[in-house]
């Protein structure tokens, strides 16, 4: 997989240096993409950065990423309380239910929920290739500065690696435990 968006002339230019480039690393690539296309993305407009100090851009950054997240939690309680009131009107249904069918909501849920997997570990690639190839476009006398910046990013994205193994670890002892019995053993 490659880097999903692309950075534009202006918004290089509005970016204007690494430690601004780095800040904007934390946006979906949605939000990179709209940013870089129409100027803006929430709050945040291309003109803006281009005068914002750092610290100015870490904020409206963190800002812009707090409004998708939130929007992504109401959204997905949306879903939760829409499967719920699903599986309750499905109770109703007489004892000769087509199981499969009536579970469908949940069957959705579930694979969007390895979509969204999916898509947060191509995240992770993503700002990984679009590190690498930062460093490979510095000239030789920035290297040692960003390779120092490196030091903290590597232990975030380690630290992001981590936790995904583990709550993947926990729910695949969860699942095993419970839903894994009915599963076809010869797929085993």
């Amino acid at each position: 997989m490659g880097v999903s968006f692309t950075l534009t002339p202006h918004l290089t230019k509005a970016i204007g240096n690494q430690t601004k480039l780095f800040e904007l690393l934390i946006l979906d690539d949605e939000q990179v993409e709209e940013l870089s296309l129409t100027g803006q993305s929430g709050e945040l407009k291309l003109d803006d950065i281009a005068s914002m100090s750092v610290k100015e851009l870490r904020a409206a950054v963190r800002d812009l990423r707090g409004d998708a997240q939130a929007k992504e939690q109401v959204l997905g309680e949306t879903q939760k309380k829409l499967v719920q009131l699903q599986v309750q009107t499905h109770r109703k249904i007489a004892a000769d239910t087509d199981w499969p069918d009536a579970l469908e909501p949940i069957t959705a849920q579930i694979a969007a929920a390895g979509r969204s997997i999916a898509k947060a570990i191509s995240d992770l690639e993503t700002c990984r290739i679009t590190l690498l190839r930062t460093g490979q476009a510095l000239e030789a006398d920035l290297q040692p500065k960003y390779e120092a910046a490196l030091c903290h990013l590597v232990q975030v994205y380690e630290d992001a690696l981590g936790k995904a193994e583990r709550d993947i670890q926990r729910e695949r002892v969860t699942f095993d435990k419970s839903l894994g019995a009915y599963g076809d053993p010869a797929s085993a």
